[in-house]
């Protein structure tokens, strides 16, 4: 398990590592136009180097995003309420 204190790193990390991946595999399938040559090893390699751009793209953008997330997000109020 990893510790709590090293949660946003991993978060990061993940999402880099997902996002990537996906966004990779989708641009390499849509950029072949005919039956597809080593997709695997083309996919791969995108994805080295995609993955490389999306971390310290996710590590810079992660408190910004929590930010805005904060002001567009609506706050619940807390409401107290006796049943008697």
């Amino acid at each position: 398990m990893i510790a709590q204190k090293y949660q946003s790193i991993f978060f990061s990390f993940l999402m880099a590592l997902l996002m990537s991946g996906i966004m990779s595999l989708v641009l390499s399938i849509s950029v072949h136009s005919g039956p597809i040559q080593n997709l695997l090893w083309s996919w791969l390699i995108e994805w080295h180097l995609s993955f490389w751009v999306a971390l310290p793209t996710t590590f810079l953008i992660t408190p910004f995003v929590k930010k805005l997330t904060a002001l567009v997000v609506q706050q619940e109020k807390n409401i107290s309420c006796k049943f008697e």
